[in-house]
């Protein structure tokens, strides 16, 4: 197996820290957008005034990024890597409040004044975990056909599903794409649909999955042949083939499809 590339590893920490588009990295970052797309493409090594930048908004130290990049000797490299693995920065809502209960645990064996605090927290926890639904942006559309552009990461409205929707440890990353077009009828999405999207960079074969195509994104089934070939398949009016280690990136896969009916 070969190692992984700075680029994609780069790009599962962006994904990680909420930045699904990368020019929104790139503007909080105050960096030039086409620095970023080579950067994430292997076409250049990042500067380290560059890499500074980024540290703080994908939440991977400065020193690691410098390591990764390949600014640092192989031994301080590999020492610098094995630490920050050691270091869990991305944290999901669930694995906090976990923490929190245990925290609780030791509070209340440590002295029985806290009694009051303590029942605060458990109520507050409780509530959280008991919510009966949530509500998740709609971050623009999706094309089942031809990709179109990129959509803002402002969110157009929220909209209301189940807790159990959402997978544990997922959280905090869903979010809903309206389809627009006739591609994946046979998959049972419409034109005008919501998928719910968890933000991931890795399918399994048969899942519904949105990819960046040349900065544009599209709803494809993601497909693995018998030879090992990864393709992106339509579902309606014929199958087409993207073949993502060449030409597209997933950066999500389909949880859910919420039909329309009549208009919205």
């Amino acid at each position: 197996m070969t190692e992984k590339s700075f680029g994609k590893w780069f790009v599962e920490q962006r994904i990680k820290a909420g930045y699904i588009f990368k020019k929104d990295l790139a503007k909080a970052a105050d960096v030039d957008p086409s620095t970023l797309t080579k950067m994430e493409n292997n076409e250049n090594k990042p500067k380290p005034e560059t890499l500074m930048k980024l540290a703080p908004h994908v939440k991977v130290s400065y020193n690691e990024l410098l390591a990764r990049a390949g600014h640092l000797d192989e031994n301080t490299a590999k020492k610098v890597i094995e630490l920050s693995q050691k270091i869990d920065t991305d944290k999901q809502e669930l694995e906090k409040l976990k923490n929190l209960k245990k925290s609780i645990d030791n509070i209340n064996k440590q002295s029985t004044k806290n009694k009051v605090l303590i029942n605060a927290l458990n109520s507050e926890i409780e509530l959280i975990e008991n919510l009966p639904s949530i509500s998740l942006p709609i971050l623009g559309k999706v094309a089942a056909g031809i990709p179109i552009e990129q959509q803002a990461a402002e969110a157009e409205e929220f909209w209301p599903i189940p807790r159990y929707a959402v997978p544990r440890g997922f959280e905090s990353k869903p979010f809903f794409l309206r389809v627009h077009g006739h591609s994946m009828v046979d998959a049972g999405i419409n034109d005008g649909d919501l998928v719910l999207v968890i933000a991931n960079n890795h399918a399994e074969n048969g899942q519904i999955i949105i990819a960046e195509v040349d900065g544009k994104y599209t709803c494809k089934k993601y497909h693995i042949d018998s030879n090992g070939e990864e393709s992106l398949l339509s579902c309606g009016f014929g199958p087409s083939k993207i073949i993502p280690s060449q030409e597209a990136r997933i950066i999500g896969v389909v949880r859910l499809v919420i039909k329309k009916i009549g208009t919205w």
